[in-house]
């Protein structure tokens, strides 16, 4: 009798497991950080994270940029301006259905 209670508690970490790792397939990769240059982006295809704030910052000191957020109707979501008085923000959770625009002489770090 004892071996079925080892099964199940085997079971239980088991489906626990599995929660936990498809609940956060939508992070980004080990919390790596990503650096876009000036452009337009589709958020699906950046494997940006989905529905969280993201935290950005300029790629090297000195630096400005600019990140604008639209919708798929073309309706700005959220703009961002990054600078040296403001080296560091953060966006609004993005959709998979928004886009980016992003302008900048070095480049933009999302975390």
């Amino acid at each position: 009798m004892e071996g079925e209670g080892a099964m199940k508690k085997t079971a239980k970490i088991f489906i626990t497991f599995l929660i936990l790792l498809f609940s956060t397939k939508t992070l980004n990769a080990f919390g790596q950080t990503q650096t876009l240059t000036q452009g337009t982006y589709n958020v699906k295809d950046t494997n940006l994270s989905i529905g969280n704030p993201i935290h950005v910052r300029i790629a090297s000191s000195g630096s400005k940029g600019m990140i604008i957020v639209i919708d798929s109707s073309h309706i700005i979501q959220d703009i961002v301006k990054l600078g040296p008085e403001s080296p560091e923000r953060i966006l609004r959770p993005l959709n998979d259905n928004f886009s980016l625009i992003v302008l900048s002489d070095n480049g933009i770090e999302f975390y």
